[in-house]
């Protein structure tokens, strides 16, 4: 009773104070750990996240770095189901504080069950890493490696609301001109969300470095298939091939049927340095032009005037004029050209100039 009577007289400075260093506490310690999935179709009695068989210790996914490495994936040719998130209870609880996945020569199929949505960050950290080097440093994954790692589900959702909820999808080679690629692919998931909005440090690169700020990693290929709704608003980067060395597949984004993408205070960038002749798109997802619903896409900035800051376009583009472009579609917006190749199509801030880029001299939408 007297130790009970003291509790309820600490202020409310303390209590607050108390309770924030238990929280504090509980965080750090439930994210240091690692989980891995260590499920089998046709081996395993099921290839559930909430059946706690198929992971590794301390099977549970709240706040821990959840891994795919590789165990219970399908070949290459093969992209049927091989886990389901059926749930977010017991030990498939989110959010998850990162997310890899991180096979060789192997494809990963997770179904989201309608009504559940997977969550990966919180705070400031959320990654989601696509790609078979993407937790290796400089050091590429072998020539000629391809995997894709589908995320679907009708009714799923994918959400990523840490303030550092960065997306990367893309894996390097140590031989040039090889036909390695690692493609992520949401075109089967109803709803993507990465919204954490102006101020915060999140963004999307595709065939662009690695969480190793240090990486040299060479010759990255990538390919993202975005859901059919996408709300995305970064506070940094929206990167599409950015690589040393070069890339030999061409690096696309796919976009949805609904697609609201925001740059924050970065730049989009379809072709940075490294491109080579296989290119760099953004684009319509094929399977949804010509459907009932039709593909629109918003794309601006989390500033005030909503533009983007930095549009970038490599300038072996220069030639061609915004119609014979094949990777922009855009019906909810002006596609005339200008007299410089470049589209009415984003009006940026700033357009960039260099031996590297178009010069761009929008006008109106």
């Amino acid at each position: 009773m007297k130790t009970k009577f003291k509790i309820t007289k600490l202020s409310e400075i303390q209590k607050f104070g108390i309770a924030l260093s238990l929280a504090t506490f509980a965080a750090w310690s439930s994210y240091a750990d690692t989980e891995q999935w260590q499920g089998v179709p046709g081996v395993s009695a099921t290839i559930d996240w909430t059946d706690a068989a198929n992971w590794t210790s301390p099977q549970q996914t709240y706040f821990n770095q959840v891994q795919f490495r590789g165990i219970g994936a399908n070949n290459n040719a093969n992209f049927s189901v091989n886990n389901v998130l059926d749930g977010t209870t017991g030990v498939a609880q989110m959010p998850i504080w990162e997310l890899d996945y991180v096979p060789t020569n192997g494809n990963y199929t997770t179904l989201i069950n309608p009504g559940v949505t997977l969550t990966v960050g919180v705070g400031n950290h959320g990654f989601l890493t696509v790609g078979a080097d993407q937790l290796n440093g400089s050091i590429p994954a072998p020539a000629n490696a391809v995997e894709t790692i589908t995320i679907t589900g009708s009714g799923g959702t994918l959400n990523m609301p840490g303030t550092s909820a960065n997306l990367w999808v893309g894996q390097g080679s140590p031989t040039p001109g090889d036909n390695h690629n690692i493609t992520l692919d949401l075109s089967g998931l109803d709803t993507f969300n990465d919204s954490t909005g102006a101020g915060s440090g999140n963004f999307i690169r595709v065939a662009n470095g690695n969480q190793d700020q240090n990486s040299t990693m060479p010759n990255q290929n990538g390919t993202l298939y975005l859901a059919k709704t996408n709300v995305i608003s970064l506070g940094n980067d929206f990167q599409i091939c950015n690589t040393l060395g070069s890339n030999s597949m061409t690096c696309g984004v796919y976009l949805g049927i609904y697609n609201y993408i925001l740059t924050g205070t970065g730049n989009l960038v379809v072709g940075g340095p490294g491109t080579g002749s296989a290119g760099a798109v953004m684009a319509f997802n094929p399977a949804f032009v010509g459907g009932a619903d039709v593909p629109v896409a918003y794309l601006g900035g989390d500033g005030g005037d909503g533009r983007i800051d930095n549009f970038y376009i490599p300038r072996w583009w220069a030639s061609r004029s915004i119609s014979t472009w094949p990777s922009w579609s855009w019906p909810a917006v002006s596609t005339g050209a200008s007299p410089n190749g470049c589209a009415d199509i984003l009006r940026p801030k700033r357009a960039r100039s260099s031996a590297t880029w178009l010069t761009c001299q929008p006008t109106s939408l």
